[in-house]
């Protein structure tokens, strides 16, 4: 939301991608710590690993506090004008293109004013999910089936059990676990620097379809060696690269561009009290709570 709203609308769809990224900056980091920490005892390692989880946050509190600027669209529905004025300035100190800062700002304004009138029309759920308006109906639809479908799409019981079907496949020792969850969490990172540069150049639409053309290849690899008794832990290590990697390509950085580009207008339609937010993001978790049940 908060990147959707301080970005140019030529590079928004670069900048949304750039929240997977961060993500996976995060996975990559967790997966090293295997390596970092091998060595030491049991009953050590894993609370050092979760004592360093906080020196990121750390960091992020940090900048939120004296480098991040308050949105201005959000200071512009508070009424905050010259502050809202101020941060163009800073975001924008050249204006865009032939677009000055002033013309930003009404620009905001207008947008703020008919959100505040459609939203007077239509203030509770039953209004939003009973609309008679097709286009309220498909973008909700787009929020709530890209949400479902991106956890749908295997990627959680492939980073749950990343481990378990190497040992399956026959890779037992900790330390070469290790140095293969890196080795595919720095691909996975690296795809998505692609993706990045890649999806306003060539548009969302190609992208997800080579992504998911991808994936689906790349299942089939790694549950091809599961038939039978022989293992093959190089057809299975290449299923799980292309997977990640074609993952990265589309469907994991594109999801959420589509979601806050796509449905610009219908986020903002709901922005003021959270409720597109709540939509797209609890739709998520169910797939996700599914996955993680079974292991038991």
């Amino acid at each position: 939301m908060y990147i959707t709203e301080i970005s140019p609308k030529h590079a928004r769809g670069s900048l949304v991608a750039w929240t997977e990224i961060g993500t996976n900056i995060g996975i990559l980091l967790g997966f090293m710590s295997g390596l970092f920490f091998y060595g030491l005892p049991d009953n050590k390692g894993w609370r050092i690993m979760f004592s360093t989880g906080c020196v990121l946050p750390l960091v992020m509190i940090v900048l939120a506090t004296f480098v991040m600027c308050e949105s201005p669209r959000w200071l512009v529905q508070k009424g905050r004008h010259g502050e809202a004025l101020l941060v163009l300035e800073k975001l924008f100190p050249e204006g865009q293109g032939s677009t000055t800062v002033g013309e930003i700002l009404q620009g905001i304004k207008e947008d703020v004013e008919e959100e505040v009138k459609a939203q007077s029309a239509s203030s509770n759920w039953l209004d939003i999910l009973c609309s008679p308006r097709p286009a309220i109906r498909r973008m909700m639809l787009i929020g709530i089936g890209v949400g479902v479908s991106v956890q749908a799409s295997g990627i959680d019981a492939i980073q749950y059990y990343l481990v378990f079907v190497l040992e399956a496949a026959g890779i037992k020792s900790r330390e070469a676990q290790a140095v293969f969850l890196t080795g595919l969490g720095i691909l996975k990172l690296s795809i998505i620097f692609v993706a990045s540069s890649l999806v306003d150049k060539l548009g969302r639409r190609p992208l997800m379809f080579m992504s998911l053309s991808g994936m689906i290849i790349a299942l089939l690899m790694i549950a091809s060696d599961f038939i039978g008794d022989d293992s093959a832990p190089l057809l299975v290590i290449s299923g799980l690269a292309v997977y990640l990697a074609s993952f990265s390509l589309g469907v994991g950085p594109l999801a959420w561009v589509r979601m806050c580009c796509h449905c610009y207008r219908f986020y903002y339609y709901l922005s003021s009290d959270g409720r597109y937010d709540s939509v797209s993001e609890s739709c998520t978790h169910p797939p996700i709570f599914l996955f993680s049940l079974q292991q038991h």
